[in-house]
């Protein structure tokens, strides 16, 4: 993926990636923050497409795929989908399978294009961590193994799997609730959000550098 200038970058996520939830405020800062000495040439401030409580419906898969027929012909883009457990808390198992089905097409829609795709795991919610966690590890799973699938061809190498949950876990590998989330235990403090922004534009100039390879 020889660059001629800065990918597009578009986050596509649900209620965490809100202006409520300082996210976009904390994009800013990890981009500004990030010393990359590539970091410019590589990608653009990312633009992010945040709809509170959005699930991977048949909705979501329509309009992603209606915005990325309408990328710029003399654009390059790195999508980006980093969704909650919405699916899972409000849909257990018929949600989980929805995820991985509908993610799946949207590895598909890439694979034969000159765009990125960057498949984050799960955000969790501890406040119904001891309900979802089972199908959350499912379902992050299951996205790791389709990105995998999708890079076995040369067409797919333009395709990465990016794990979340870790930025989020304390010494003793648990879920640390009170420094990163707000009272409600699903919805990211402003020390998480942030923590997760630089997570993000970190790992996505690493990515799309690795793409150029």
């Amino acid at each position: 993926m020889s660059l001629s200038k800065p990918c597009e970058v578009k986050i596509w996520t649900s209620s965490h990636g809100t202006d409520y939830h300082y996210f976009p405020s904390s994009l800013f800062i990890a981009f500004s923050q990030n010393t990359h000495p590539r970091k410019n040439e590589l990608i653009q401030l990312p633009l992010v497409n945040a709809l509170p409580g959005r699930q991977t419906t048949d909705k979501f898969v329509a309009d992603f795929t209606q915005d990325f027929a309408n990328i710029s012909p003399d654009a390059r883009r790195i999508n980006i989908i980093m969704m909650g457990d919405n699916d899972v808390r409000n849909c257990d198992y018929i949600g989980a399978c929805r995820v991985e089905r509908n993610v799946g097409q949207l590895i598909e829609l890439h694979k034969d294009s000159r765009h990125g795709l960057i498949v984050c795991g799960l955000l969790p919610s501890p406040a119904t961590w001891r309900h979802t966690h089972s199908l959350f590890q499912r379902v992050s799973n299951r996205l790791y193994k389709q990105v995998n699938t999708a890079n076995i061809n040369s067409h797919g190498r333009k395709i990465a799997f990016l794990k979340t949950i870790q930025i989020f876990l304390d010494e003793k590998g648990f879920i640390n609730g009170a420094k990163f989330f707000e009272r409600d235990l699903i919805h990211l403090n402003s020390t998480g959000a942030l923590q997760l922004a630089c997570h993000l534009i970190d790992s996505t100039v690493s990515i799309v550098e690795s793409f150029e390879q």
